[in-house]
């Protein structure tokens, strides 16, 4: 099984430290952008509206009586959204990192 690295900064991303620390930002929105793909656009799509099913049936199966599936269903796009960046946004864009390397040097000083 692979191990899932999570970096909660841009300056901890290992193929973003030989970047100055101004451009980062930058070249992170690029990487994001350019490495999605509509494959990947639909299961982010999907795994908000799976979150959002799940959360809203626990809900019910939890409390029938009450009307919080909608809440729970709304709790669930933070919860996807963090899902959606750690597991598959991030990696895809590290590799698409690692994949343009010889690119990089445009966003050395």
């Amino acid at each position: 099984m692979r191990h899932l690295a999570v970096y909660w900064r841009l300056r901890d991303i290992p193929e973003l430290q030989v970047v100055p620390a101004a451009r980062q930002r930058r070249l992170w929105s690029e990487a994001v952008t350019r490495s999605l793909t509509v494959r990947h656009l639909l299961a982010t799509v999907t795994g908000y509206m799976l979150g959002a099913l799940l959360f809203a049936g626990v809900g019910y199966l939890i409390w029938p009586q009450a009307d919080h599936g909608l809440l729970l269903g709304l709790v669930a796009f933070p919860v996807a959204g963090f899902i959606n960046e750690f597991a598959w946004a991030q990696p895809r864009a590290r590799r698409w990192l690692r994949a343009h390397a010889s690119e990089l040097d445009r966003y050395l000083p």
